[in-house]
């Protein structure tokens, strides 16, 4: 039989696990997920936690996306839309810049 060991990258202090940090708070995945990239961050890499931080990101901006997508349903002023729209955009680009 095969042991399922978790790694310890996934472990704080006490045992507790990133994964029940997202269950307890009952977030979606691509919330949960960066949450638990940035739980792990610098324990699983050699690189000061660079790579988790950027999938923590990505993550968030799939949820930018998903929120910006159901608001266009909701805002009756198109004008408004577009300055949202344009001041997530400018903050996606400052941050694609860092990474």
């Amino acid at each position: 039989m095969k042991d399922n060991k978790i790694p310890e990258y996934y472990k704080g202090k006490n045992g507790y696990m990133a994964k029940d940090v997202v269950s307890n708070f009952d977030l979606n995945y691509n919330i949960g997920t960066a949450v638990t990239y940035l739980i792990r961050c610098k324990k699983k890499h050699n690189d000061s936690g660079m790579e988790d931080l950027c999938k923590a990101i990505n993550h968030l901006n799939f949820e930018i996306d998903l929120i910006l997508k159901e608001a266009v349903n909701k805002i009756p002023n198109i004008r408004e839309w577009h300055y949202i729209n344009a001041n997530v955009v400018k903050k996606k680009k400052k941050l694609a810049k860092l990474q």
